[in-house]
């Protein structure tokens, strides 16, 4: 038995991320967790609007109310998650995927299941100073000037694989010996980028890894 896929994905969105937290979470508004915040995440005119507590209003620029919420400026039209528009976080471009099984001679199987996809998307941030775009409060992380999503990562290729006999004992008795591998190439497949524009580390560089060749040896009883 054989099957192989192959799928080609384009999506885009403002921001959509599995580091995402939303108002719900946080009562912050939608942002990303620690330093990966949204470049700004509001849309529409704020209306002229004044902190109970603290007596600022946004009538002439934004701030932060005395609650942490961000106030932008009234009057103004906001658009900011195109901002932050680019290729999701989401998504590979190219996804090929084999598998199959493969009966031997003498109740040896031999299976296998490889994989080859695009890099995952990911973007520069700012070294430091990150501007606030909209004055809300929150730091832009994502260099927007560049395009949020605008690098790729190498390429991840994973091939895992079993070797197995089988032995029967009578009609109801089965033991199988198996043998299999994961990463079977030892392919240093990336997990983490340098996404920093300047520092110690050059920006692109891959600094966390996926696991190597792991292996390991089993036996099953059927009965």
């Amino acid at each position: 038995m054989f099957d192989v896929n192959y799928t080609f994905a384009h999506a885009i969105d403002n921001l959509l991320s599995p580091t995402l937290n939303s108002s719900v979470q946080t009562g912050l508004g939608v942002r990303l967790t620690a330093f990966s915040s949204t470049t700004d995440s509001f849309v529409g005119v704020p209306p002229v609007v004044t902190d109970a507590v603290s007596g600022r209003t946004n009538a002439k620029g934004p701030f932060v109310a005395s609650n942490g919420n961000p106030v932008p400026q009234a009057g103004k039209f906001y658009y900011g998650p195109n901002l932050d528009r680019g290729p999701s976080d989401l998504a590979y471009t190219h996804t090929f995927s084999a598998n199959g099984i493969f009966q031997l001679p003498r109740q040896f199987q031999i299976s296998g299941i490889f994989r080859a996809q695009s890099g995952f998307h990911y973007s520069r941030n700012f070294t430091n100073d990150a501007p606030d775009v909209d004055g809300d409060g929150i730091p832009a992380s994502n260099d927007f000037t560049v395009g949020r999503n605008h690098f790729v990562a190498p390429p991840f290729i994973n091939l895992d694989a079993r070797l197995s006999k089988t032995f029967s004992f009578g009609d109801h008795l089965k033991l199988e010996a198996l043998i299999e591998y994961f990463n079977l190439f030892n392919r240093a497949n990336p997990a983490g980028i340098q996404t920093i524009a300047e520092g110690p580390v050059r920006f692109g560089t891959v600094i966390q890894f996926l696991p190597g060749r792991e292996g390991q040896v089993g036996i099953k009883l059927e009965f």
